[in-house]
């Protein structure tokens, strides 16, 4: 049975208080209809489809695979919250360099522990 996902934005609230600093929009209703309830948000957690598609709406990735699906090697991927990696020096773990723009929903700047927490 095919699943159909409809996902709907709408603008709700006072037009002046629903902008950033710079203007831009912030805020207002999103309204996603699945085929079944989602028993988690956290994205270590989800197990179904439907939760899956609720945490990538909630969550930004560090980076995600690009057009083309290549995974080996460093450029076929696309930044999100991460602005650039570097692999240290030994090749066992990678320092993410995280968008100095990323904000969580009340302004306040996504930092190293928070992503570490997830």
């Amino acid at each position: 049975m095919a699943a159909s996902v409809f996902a709907m934005s709408c603008r709700g609230g006072d037009a002046g208080s629903d902008h950033n600093r710079d203007g831009s929009d912030v805020g207002g209703t999103l309204i996603v209809a699945m085929p079944a309830d989602v028993a988690t948000l956290l994205p270590p957690y989800a197990s179904t489809t439907q939760e899956k598609m609720a945490a990538d709406i909630l969550f930004d990735r560090l980076a995600q695979p690009g057009d083309s699906l290549n995974t080996i090697g460093d450029h076929g991927f696309i930044p999100q919250l991460a602005e650039r990696w570097e692999w240290l020096h030994d090749s066992l773990a990678i320092a993410f360099h995280l968008n100095p723009r990323a904000k969580w929903h009340d302004g306040v700047p996504v930092r190293a522990s928070d992503v570490e927490f997830t």
